[in-house]
């Protein structure tokens, strides 16, 4: 069944469930749907895919990784630092901005769809969990009244656990192609200059968003408006560029729309603030509440920022020693858990988004994903033994 439909009977049945009237249930759907956050999100989303098809008719995606590729000699290495540099935008279905230089490589390369989605999908979320300027990371830190800079150092590990994990296998499943002399004709500066001229509209975007603090929204607006100004042929055919960007980003708006109301039911009917008196109820030691709670909630919802902020609340007693402190430990158990649900589930932005683009197989994706989040989760529990014996 379509994800975006199943959403939207998802969150009707868990309305009926918990005996939400359907006139509620519509209002629920329709402030899901026009919150401003909802909005700007769809507005970035849409403006994404206009300028990735910009880009793409003036063939800046193929010049960029040709002169990607004269830098840096090894495509594999390539493959890593595009996506991991584009998640410095630290924007929900972010995947999609990198999408189309992965699959350029990929191509070239003959790549399958799955590996070149995985490369995209894994190396994008190594780089947030350290990234000081994720809302995410920040807002746990405030939540939790810890440095960030405290809360980055204890993530690191894990974040580097994830690199290695999807460094091996890429290294292992993707052969090297020697880049014959006759090809290198460009020298350094030149491939840089090459590499520049043909980034300059995401970079302007990164920058704009990074350094000069500017949203996201007005930063693609700007670049985008440059784009059309500076080339004759975005002009002439720009009603047609525009049409194709809403043919391409339809159900991608869909879904996104969907996730929102499915999110909006499930904090309106606070079904998530049973799970732990539930699990607890079960006989389930605290440690494995503080792993299936946060875990669910990553799942159900796919974002970071909803797991953060459902379950630090509801956890707030749970975190804290007797001496009002935070233990270390059932912090970091409690983001990877959800980090890692939220890695999962098929509703998580990036992926939704970004498996209709590379047209996907996709339990063949998911092979290679859960053999990595394996890797992880086995990491995270001797990781959360080390903590609990040494830190806390």
């Amino acid at each position: 069944m379509n994800l975006s439909l199943n959403l939207l009977i998802n969150s009707v049945l868990i309305g009926l469930l918990f005996r939400i009237d359907i006139i509620r249930i519509l209002i629920i759907w329709r402030d899901a749907v026009l919150d401003s956050t909802s909005i700007e999100l769809l507005s970035i989303i849409f403006l994404l895919y206009l300028l990735s098809i910009c880009m793409e008719k003036l063939k800046k995606f193929e010049r960029m990784v040709y002169f990607l590729q004269e830098m840096i000699r090894d495509y594999r290495l390539v493959m890593i630092l595009v996506p991991s540099f584009v998640s410095l935008l630290p924007i929900q279905g972010g995947a999609i901005f990198s999408a189309p230089m992965i699959k350029s490589i990929g191509d070239v390369n003959k790549i399958s769809a799955e590996k070149n989605m995985f490369i995209n999908y894994w190396f994008r979320h190594i780089v947030t969990l350290i990234y000081p300027l994720n809302p995410s990371i920040i807002l746990y830190a405030s939540l939790l009244s810890i440095s960030l800079k405290k809360l980055i150092v204890l993530l690191c590990p894990f974040s580097v656990m994830a690199f290695l994990s999807g460094t091996i296998w890429l290294y292992l499943n993707l052969n090297y192609y020697p880049v014959k002399k006759r090809i290198l004709k460009y020298s350094q500066i030149i491939a840089i200059k090459g590499f520049i001229y043909n980034t300059w509209p995401i970079l302007m975007v990164v920058l704009l968003t990074l350094i000069f603090n500017i949203m996201l929204l007005f930063s693609l607006s700007l670049v985008l408006s440059l784009l059309l100004i500076f080339n004759t042929e975005l002009r002439l055919q720009w009603t047609s560029f525009l049409f194709e960007s809403v043919k391409a980003s339809y159900k991608t708006l869909f879904l996104v729309c969907g996730i929102f109301i499915f999110k909006g039911m499930l904090e309106y009917s606070q079904v998530v603030a049973l799970l732990p008196d539930y699990f607890l109820s079960l006989g389930v030691p605290l440690s494995g509440v503080l792993v299936l709670v946060p875990f669910l909630i990553g799942f159900f919802t796919g974002s970071v920022i909803a797991f953060i902020g459902i379950c630090v609340p509801i956890f707030s007693t749970i975190l804290v020693d007797n001496n009002g402190m935070i233990v270390i430990s059932k912090m970091v158990l409690l983001f990877i858990s959800g980090h890692i649900g939220m890695m999962l589930t098929p509703i998580h932005l990036c992926l939704a988004i970004t498996k209709d683009y590379f047209h996907i197989r996709i339990n063949k994706f998911y092979n290679i994903l859960i053999t990595h989040i394996s890797v992880l989760s086995i990491f995270s529990i001797f990781y959360y033994l080390f903590l609990t014996k040494i830190v806390d």
